[in-house]
């Protein structure tokens, strides 16, 4: 898969990567900043993000974005930490074509049902259950689109 394959999908989640998903009042809270995950209870501003401690975040400002855990980017990203989202994509992409073409056998349409896969990835985000692993998540999503897709193969087939 190379840049122009990237080039494909990647204007397609334009506009879907970004924060506006994000209400107003959870974007402005931590402009800037990164919260790790803490699965110790609900969040004390009622939310739903992760806590953390000041000395937490107070590392993870400086920390690169490719030592960051997928659940970490993921908060990254819903705390409006630019390029979170973009390095969880690069992670998984190929990884998922491939596992959704074994499961099409069409590489084209495994493109398509991955991108897909991102974009309700970035759609529903802000429900992910952090304390869970990212990559389960992602590729259950990509896994139920494959399965839709061969259903609706087998229920209306290409006539030549």
């Amino acid at each position: 898969m190379g840049a122009s394959t990237r080039s494909r999908i990647r204007p397609a989640l334009e506009g879907v990567i970004g924060t506006d998903h994000i209400p107003t009042e959870s974007r402005n809270h931590c402009r800037g900043e990164v919260e790790p995950v803490v699965t110790d209870g609900p969040s004390p501003d009622g939310m739903g993000r992760p806590q953390m401690d000041d000395d937490v975040r107070a590392g993870l400002k400086e920390e690169a974005l490719d030592t960051l855990s997928d659940e970490e980017l993921v908060v990254a990203h819903l705390h409006g930490r630019t390029g979170a989202f973009e390095d969880l994509y690069d992670r998984y992409r190929d990884r998922l074509v491939h596992f959704v073409a074994r499961k099409t056998g069409d590489g084209d349409q495994a493109q398509d049902l991955v991108q897909e896969a991102f974009i309700r990835v970035t759609r529903h985000l802000h429900r992910f259950d952090t304390s869970k692993k990212f990559s389960t998540w992602v590729y259950t999503i990509a896994s139920n689109l494959s399965k839709n897709e061969l259903r609706n193969r087998s229920r209306s087939p290409l006539v030549l």
